[in-house]
């Protein structure tokens, strides 16, 4: 399979610089919304009595479309300052092309959410809304190693940017992080954040609304 989103994931610089040299731009809107559709629809294949009466499809509906747009910014906003770092420096690289450097490199958490939303479908088809709704019981063995995939995929996407933005950039390591740390200190902060609120917003809405059902 010769896709960038399958090639990405162990051939990063010669998948970036094909990407780029086509002229391709659409994968940051593409990832985002892989990430938008599948924690909508991890909380669709929710029971509909852990949500506050008539919330659930607001619940959805928000990370379909919010979280689809918040992505997308973010991955933009990343790309202008790490190109605007990356001139001071001497890198070439625009922020359309970074932008895809950084949306490519994602795929692989990116797919982390994916895969949780299959397996909110599976357990929704084999359980039903039998399943109780407060999380007063233990956690299933099979969830630890889920849980490990994800902080392994975050890593590997972490690897992967590395590699791409310096092929699109063609600096060395030191240049990299020079072009980093130029552009993003002031940044560096606001851009953890809204990471962390990514990863842990699903979590989190979940968890509040048990506490308001309870």
């Amino acid at each position: 399979m010769n896709h960038p989103w399958a090639t990405v994931w162990f051939n990063p610089s010669a998948t970036i610089r094909r990407v780029t040299d086509s002229g391709r731009g659409y994968d940051p809107a593409l990832v985002s919304a892989v990430w938008g559709l599948s924690s909508g629809v991890f909380f669709a294949a929710q029971p509909e009595r852990i949500f506050p009466v008539g919330m659930k499809p607001f619940v959805v509906s928000f990370f379909v479309v919010v979280g689809t747009l918040l992505v997308t910014g973010v991955i933009y906003v990343n790309g202008a300052l790490r190109a605007w770092g990356g001139r001071k420096v001497g890198g070439k690289a625009t922020t359309s092309e970074l932008s895809e450097a950084l949306a490519l490199s994602g795929i692989p958490f990116v797919s982390y959410f994916a895969l949780w939303a299959l397996v909110a479908i599976s357990i929704r088809l084999i359980y039903g809304d039998r399943l109780p709704a407060s999380g007063s019981r233990p956690a299933p063995l099979w969830l630890y190693p889920i849980l490990g995939l994800g902080a392994v995929l975050f890593v590997w996407s972490e690897v992967l940017r590395k590699y791409c933005i310096l092929e699109v950039q063609g600096f060395s390591a030191a240049q990299g992080r020079r072009a980093f740390w130029t552009g993003m200190n002031r940044f560096y902060l606001l851009l953890a954040a809204a990471a962390v609120l990514l990863v842990f917003a699903p979590l989190a809405v979940s968890r509040i609304l048990q506490l308001f059902r309870g």
